[in-house]
């Protein structure tokens, strides 16, 4: 799993699970830590500050900019807070998967319009062979048409995350 990806959702659970109120991003990020010490590490600083900021920017959390330092409390009961925790998600992990899943479908329609053409090309060749093959094409026809209504999908979902 992407660390990234770990690492929001750590942080979602964690505040789905704690009450903050006019909290520093400091006090957070310290229950955070003690919660999940594998991120204390200095490289996650930086990201999971970017993290509550973003949660902040989405509404999920509240922050109060009049002070000098940012003060943070959270928006929703923890029913609510996981419910919006899609909004997080690993979007080049998607982006990754939905392109091999492209591929590998493609690659299907490929190989069952070159089945088509041989199965098109024997018929012409054995004559008394067709009622056969027509069983045998008219499975082939309704496979690559689902094939192609999921690359339609799949092009539609990647032309939209």
């Amino acid at each position: 799993m992407n660390i990234t990806f770990r690492l929001k959702q750590d942080m979602l659970k964690y505040l789905s699970e704690n009450t903050f109120k006019n909290s520093e991003f400091k006090d957070i990020y310290g229950g955070f830590i003690h919660c999940f010490p594998e991120f204390k590490s200095k490289k996650y600083y930086q990201k999971i500050y970017l993290i509550v900021r973003e949660l902040g920017e989405s509404h999920i959390m509240i922050i109060d900019r009049s002070g000098c330092t940012f003060k943070y409390s959270t928006n929703r009961d923890r029913k609510n807070f996981i419910a919006h925790s899609d909004i997080i998600y690993d979007k080049d992990s998607v982006q990754k998967k939905l392109l091999f899943d492209y591929h590998q479908a493609n690659c299907k329609v490929h190989k069952i319009k070159a089945e088509l053409e041989t199965f098109h090309k024997y018929v012409a060749l054995y004559p008394n062979i067709k009622n056969k093959v027509l069983t045998f094409t008219s499975d082939r026809d309704k496979k690559l048409l689902r094939l192609e209504s999921e690359l339609t999908a799949i092009d539609i979902i990647l032309n939209n995350i």
